[in-house]
């Protein structure tokens, strides 16, 4: 990172192919992607975005069907070396529920497959851009959305900041390793799931991504590919466990990362007596930064709340540290979108507390997208272009 004030990072996975570009990177059904392999995706969808004609700050809906995680890692990282700001957004949703998310965050365009490079034409086209390899912390890295169980969902922005914290918050809880895999079964639209690509990328580790949870999928994972950390919310734990029965865990599990919501004193203690070791999220592991353990805080605590009142992190020699910051893609699909640029404050889509998250719990984030005074002060700080 930089000296000042607006610290910087490197790509990480330019960082990791260029220092390790045969180490694993991702891992879906029989494909196998190391970072070399990941590093060649990136690259040449990031280029063929810029030959798309996509201006610098564009924001760029990704609504990829969940057998597409491998691709919708790509085009994520590509479009942060295009300068683009992805908007995750689940292809679960009904079309009018997709459009309404698209206006609501202002997206551009819309993207279901991961772009392929343009085909050789006799004109000249449009000279590539130099890939941009460092990332600026306080620059945005996407817009994601509020679950909306309470009021409609909310376009949030988080900053490569909020992502780089979290994933240190996260490393210091549970300690990094080389061989690490991480069990990603949480939805890539989500933060949760989003969270462990960065996490990963930053690491340098490896992923395993899963279409969905499946509590049988899980365990067999865990026995049998090399699992090494996994995140649920507890009623996922819960049904892992049913299904489980009196089998313990194997000692190559070395954690289960809980949020999401309160886990019950009996449910740790029936994963206790498989195996596993459950790790509560602290604050500044994940990066939306809710007050409900989901987020970066201006300091984070090196201390975490169990069942039975406060417990000490790993010690000095159970944590490491770490060092840095298939098939052909399918045609892309694209579709263009247009963001509102009148000076009208009455336009704004929804009005919202600055810096206040659902149930009224205090955030930090990059900003909300809502009102007129928030919108100011994202195009002030470079959230947003014009």
């Amino acid at each position: 990172m930089s000296d000042g004030t607006e610290g910087e990072t490197w790509d990480p996975v330019s960082f990791w192919a260029r220092v390790h570009p045969e180490r694993l990177a991702l891992r879906m059904g029989e494909e196998r992607w190391t970072y070399g392999r990941l590093e060649e995706a990136v690259t040449e969808a990031a280029v063929s975005l810029y030959d798309q004609g996509l201006v610098s700050g564009e924001h760029v809906s990704l609504e990829f069907g969940a057998e597409q995680g491998l691709h919708f890692a790509a085009t994520f990282h590509a479009l942060h070396r295009a300068e683009l700001l992805p908007v995750p957004i689940s292809q679960r949703l009904t079309e009018a529920e997709r459009v309404a998310l698209r206006n609501r965050a202002h997206v551009d365009v819309a993207l279901t497959a991961t772009p392929e490079p343009a085909a050789p034409s006799g004109t000249k086209g449009r000279k590539e851009k130099p890939p941009l390899f460092t990332r600026r912390l306080d620059a945005p890295a996407a817009i994601l959305f509020t679950s909306g169980t309470e009021a409609a969902p909310r376009a949030v922005v988080l900053t490569h900041g909020n992502f780089f914290w979290s994933a240190l918050a996260s490393a210091r809880n549970l300690g990094v390793r080389a061989n690490d895999l991480w069990l990603l079964t949480l939805p890539l639209h989500h933060v949760g799931g989003l969270s462990i690509l960065t996490r990963s990328a930053y690491y340098g580790t490896a992923a395993l991504i899963q279409e969905r949870f499946d509590p049988e999928a899980v365990n067999e994972a865990i026995d049998r590919e090399g699992v090494t950390l996994v995140s649920v919310v507890p009623p996922m734990l819960e049904r892992m466990l049913d299904v489980r029965g009196a089998r313990r865990y194997p000692d190559t599990l070395r954690a289960a990362l809980l949020g999401g919501g309160f886990s019950p004193p009996e449910l740790l203690q029936r994963a206790a007596e498989l195996g596993i070791r459950s790790r509560p999220s602290l604050p500044g592991s994940g990066p939306t930064g809710c007050e409900r353990r989901e987020g970066p805080f201006p300091s984070w605590s090196s201390r975490c709340t169990g069942p039975k009142g406060p417990c000490s992190l790993r010690t000095r020699r159970e944590r490491s540290t770490f060092a840095g910051p298939s098939s052909p893609p399918r045609t892309s699909t694209t579709t263009r979108g247009t963001r509102r640029r009148s000076g009208n404050p009455g336009s704004a889509p929804e009005t919202s507390e600055p810096g206040t998250g659902r149930d009224g719990f205090a955030c930090w984030t990059g900003g909300w997208i809502g009102s007129w005074s928030e919108e100011r002060t994202s195009h002030r700080r470079r959230w947003k272009r014009r």
